[in-house]
């Protein structure tokens, strides 16, 4: 999976790209292309996990999946 800067413009092909922000390199979402469209849009990795029924807790520092 390719990652990218958070402030990077997402061109095409960058499609499934896991997004990272820029200064603390934490995951943020991933890019994914529009087929019918030249566009292409960012999904928030809350709102992935939210999907997956999965819950993320940060403890100091430390990602833990949490059930």
């Amino acid at each position: 999976m390719n990652t990218y800067w958070a402030n990077r413009y997402t061109e095409s092909g960058d499609s499934g790209a896991l997004v990272i922000h820029h200064q603390n390199k934490m995951p943020l979402g991933i890019h994914i292309a529009v087929l019918y469209e030249t566009k292409s849009v960012f999904i928030p990795l809350d709102q992935i996990l939210t999907a997956l029924d999965l819950n993320v807790e940060c403890v100091i520092g430390k990602d833990e999946i949490m059930d």
